[in-house]
């Protein structure tokens, strides 16, 4: 609207007309005692040329003002068409979130000079405003969440415009960072530990289950716990924990009879058999589930004193129902008890320990032959000058419930190297003197066995030489057909 005062000498008889010529009037009459117009219809920020003259009844006079004005500023029209644009994930304020590129269109009417600015909210249209200069903005959210992108412009007047205004829900995404407050208690049963949390900070979506992953509840280890939550977006960081359960009950092998040791004897000034019986549980058969082991002990009737793991019980009757109890206790205070029901005549064929083991010939045994408990491996080794063309090791196992040696024997045969020279060897290696002796012998037994044939055509030594020989061959360590073979090749060298 546009205020023209027409401010000029006033005449009688004079009718006022005025037309301004933008965007085009035409000559507008007012009464001839008025001295302005208001005029209305024109934009904002618009220039406006007014002229005014007199008329009466002779005719029009000469144009009395012309001037030119421009309209006042009025805020814009709205920003138009938001945009939610370009999704994807990024890490922000250290965490996986949304990021998006908001787009809009400046207004359809600036109403002033230029647009200035623009004024946003995000997420809510109650957040605080952030001013920017582009149509263009990136925001960043969680997963699943109702958003608000508020925005209006302002003109170089500072007049600001009605707000443009878009909502939406953001999509899911995995949740993030690991679920809090992650505890662990242990509880009146020692096998069990109660685990409890609460949910990630950010869920980014409803969340669908939680995964629980308990490692190692026994006594005294150490339980490690992890726990992550899902949705349908994925999955969260994992929330990890330990703790040190209490003590639990030892536990004790599952079959004890493979360590009863069990003997016959016969009692002095008698004929009677008796038996005497040991239980040998070596610790390594046991889970102690607590730091130490205090007891470990065993009896055979419900009225008789423990005995000590590893000592023996004597004088117990052939042919007898034995109902044997193991009781072990931990330093906790823990304690296991167990019963094993066995015949004293069934535990003579089953002992638990295995015969000597066998002898190989030219072979040493590796290892102590006293103890042959069930599981002990033992190994031959050939001696020098022979290898093992059969064999490797001996397990001690029950068989047909009784403790036998397991695998295949060892055999050593004479090495293919060992020879003359091996031999020769042999003969040095009795010393030196004595090697220079049998040397000697040697010598003299051929040069008398070669004179004796050149007389008497004849191969064989004197029945003197034969003795010596003999019975060097028998008081020799180790006589071999290879060391008769060398002397008869030095008689035989001698008498060429």
């Amino acid at each position: 609207m546009l205020s023209l005062l027409l401010d000029y000498v006033k005449l009688y008889s004079v009718t006022p007309q005025h037309k301004c010529t933008y965007p085009k009037h035409y000559w507008t009459q007012v009464g001839a005692t008025r001295l302005s117009a208001e005029i209305c219809g024109y934009s904002s920020y618009t220039n406006v040329q007014c002229e005014v003259l007199a008329r009466n009844d002779a005719g029009d006079g000469d144009v009395i003002e012309s001037n030119a004005i421009r309209t006042s500023c009025t805020a814009s029209t709205a920003p138009r068409s938001i945009d939610f644009d370009s999704q994807s994930t990024e890490v922000d304020e250290g965490r996986i979130r949304l990021r998006y590129i908001i787009r809009w269109q400046a207004p359809t009417t600036v109403n002033c000079g230029s647009i200035s600015h623009y004024e946003m909210r995000f997420p809510a249209s109650t957040s605080p405003i952030i001013t920017t200069t582009s149509t263009v903005t990136t925001v960043y959210t969680d997963g699943n969440e109702l958003v608000t992108f508020w925005v209006r412009a302002v003109n170089n007047a500072g007049l600001t415009s009605e707000p443009e205004i878009k909502t939406i829900t953001t999509d899911i995404i995995a949740p993030q960072l690991a679920p809090s407050s992650l505890t662990l208690q242990t509880t009146n049963n020692v096998d069990c530990i109660l685990v409890s949390w609460q949910p990630p900070e950010y869920l980014n979506g409803p969340l669908t289950s939680y995964e629980v992953e308990v490692c190692g509840v026994t006594g005294l280890e150490v339980v490690q716990c992890q726990v992550l939550a899902k949705n349908s977006g994925g999955s969260s960081d994992i929330a990890t924990m330990e703790i040190l359960p209490k003590c639990a009950a030892p536990k004790l092998p599952d079959d004890l009879t493979q360590f009863i040791v069990a003997e016959t004897y016969t009692l002095e000034n008698s004929t009677e058999e008796r038996i005497r019986l040991k239980l040998e549980i070596p610790t390594e058969y046991l889970s102690i589930n607590c730091n130490s082991l205090d007891t470990l002990e065993y009896r055979l009737t419900p009225d008789s004193a423990y005995t000590a793991n590893g000592e023996y019980i004597y004088n117990v009757s052939v042919e007898t129902q034995l109902n044997i109890n193991v009781r072990a206790v931990n330093n906790g205070g823990w304690e296991s008890d167990v019963a094993v029901a066995v015949r004293t005549d069934k535990l003579i064929p089953t002992l638990s320990q295995c015969d000597e083991p066998p002898t190989v010939d030219n072979a040493e045994l590796i290892g102590d032959s006293d103890v042959r408990l069930l599981g002990l491996v033992v190994t031959h080794s050939c001696k020098k000058g022979f290898v093992k063309t059969q064999g490797e090791s001996l397990i001690c196992q029950l068989v047909d419930d009784a403790a036998a040696w397991v695998g295949e024997e060892t055999v050593c045969d004479q090495s293919e190297s060992s020879g003359i020279q091996g031999n020769l060897v042999y003969i040095v290696g009795l010393g030196v003197p004595l090697a220079l002796a049998l040397l000697a012998l040697l010598i003299m037994a051929c040069t008398c066995t070669c004179k004796v044939s050149r007389r008497k055509k004849k191969k064989t030594p004197t029945p003197q030489l034969h003795q010596m020989l003999s019975s060097t061959w028998v008081t020799s360590p180790r006589p071999s057909q290879l060391t008769r073979s060398l002397i008869t090749q030095l008689c035989q060298g001698s008498s060429r």
